[in-house]
């Protein structure tokens, strides 16, 4: 988010963020203030968006909710360090590629100076001798732009190979810095950036969304008994599976240790349990083979939670819920999908999960 604004018009946007939350009974502490300034101020649409939906529904901005904010919009945006390498050679390549124009287009001038003094020069007068003189003259200055011309298009050919270049290490990174290294999947970072903005979505549209959080039953034990590298296979053959099962649209990533998850938009809990009980069938259906010796080593499960988003809530209250719901299937016996509406409601109060009527 960029605050570099004028002194009139900071002022006027930091009174207008303390109105809004005057207004809302929201502590000025500096997290609230940047979110509600960033508000003000108009610099990001998403954010707008989002606060927008939350005051036409009347949602009240509790501390869970503001820090949320915080989180979705102000914290996160960080490049890593790789990424501000190639943006920074970029645009280093940018102000060479605007040298090199400038001094085509210096050059260009100066030629089209030359041209009118040589027009100026021609005298019928002065015969067939001086007439010579003044197109030697001329194919000389042309060879010289012609030279020119062709060094600075050898400068553009390098500059447009090296923007090349460093276009396709900034992707790199950033499609590295949203992908977990072991199984190939989306990771914890991907998962937070995309959570927030089909939760906005959501809000926005007005169709539902779930989460399912996925773990592996017994990994530890697993991974004593047969090695950390055969745990990794496992972990492998976890996330294609996923891959594989899930919707178009639907985003599955590695949440971290043995536990994934797949966000699911425009999906109800039938649809959920219904794309949760597919991943646990096909990932139990699959043995375990030691590929050194052929070993069969048996087979894994999964257990499955399922939550579905109350537009406006905390995100990290959806996650919370959803992971109650895989814990209710793990005390259940492993192996099965839970979601958040077989869990007793008394038991989300307790833990202050239970959704806003």
């Amino acid at each position: 988010m960029d605050f570099h604004d004028t002194l009139d018009k900071s002022l006027r946007y930091a009174r207008d963020a303390l109105e809004h939350m005057a207004k809302r009974g929201i502590p000025a502490v500096p997290k609230n203030f940047a979110v509600w300034y960033g508000y003000a101020a108009g610099q990001n649409p998403d954010l707008t968006r989002t606060i927008n939906v939350l005051v036409q529904s009347g949602k009240p901005f509790t501390d869970a909710s503001n820090d949320e904010l915080f989180e979705q919009f102000i914290g996160f945006g960080t490049q890593n360090e790789a990424m501000a390498k190639a943006n920074e050679s970029l645009e280093h390549l940018v102000g060479q590629v605007a040298d090199i124009l400038g001094n085509a287009g210096a050059d260009v001038s100066r030629y089209g100076s030359y041209l009118q003094g040589v027009s100026g020069q021609i005298d019928p007068a002065a015969g067939a001798a001086g007439l010579k003189i003044l197109v030697q003259e001329l194919l000389a200055e042309t060879k010289k732009v012609e030279q020119q011309n062709a060094r600075l298009s050898q400068q553009l050919d390098k500059s447009s190979s090296e923007v090349k270049t460093l276009t396709d290490s900034l992707e790199k990174a950033k499609r590295d810095a949203m992908t977990d290294g072991l199984t190939g999947i989306n990771n914890r970072k991907h998962f937070d950036l995309s959570l927030r903005d089909l939760c906005a979505q959501s809000m926005e549209s007005g169709l539902p969304l779930c989460l399912l959080m996925v773990d592996i039953d017994h990994f530890k034990k697993f991974n004593d008994t047969f090695g950390h590298q055969m745990g990794d296979q496992v972990l492998k053959l976890v996330a294609r599976t996923m891959s594989d099962v899930i919707r178009p649209g639907d985003m599955a990533a590695r949440y971290g240790g043995e536990e994934f998850s797949v966000i699911m938009p425009n999906a109800l809990i039938d649809d959920a349990e219904q794309i949760g009980n597919a991943i646990r069938e096909a990932v139990a259906s699959k043995k375990i083979t030691k590929r050194s010796t052929g070993e069969v080593l048996g087979t894994i499960t999964l257990s499955v939670g399922i939550g579905l988003y109350a537009p406006g809530e905390p995100l990290g209250k959806l996650v919370q819920r959803a992971d109650a719901a895989l814990y209710t299937a793990k005390r259940g016996g492993r192996n099965r999908v839970v979601s958040e509406l077989q869990i007793d409601p008394a038991e989300l109060a307790q833990q202050g999960l239970a959704k806003a009527s």
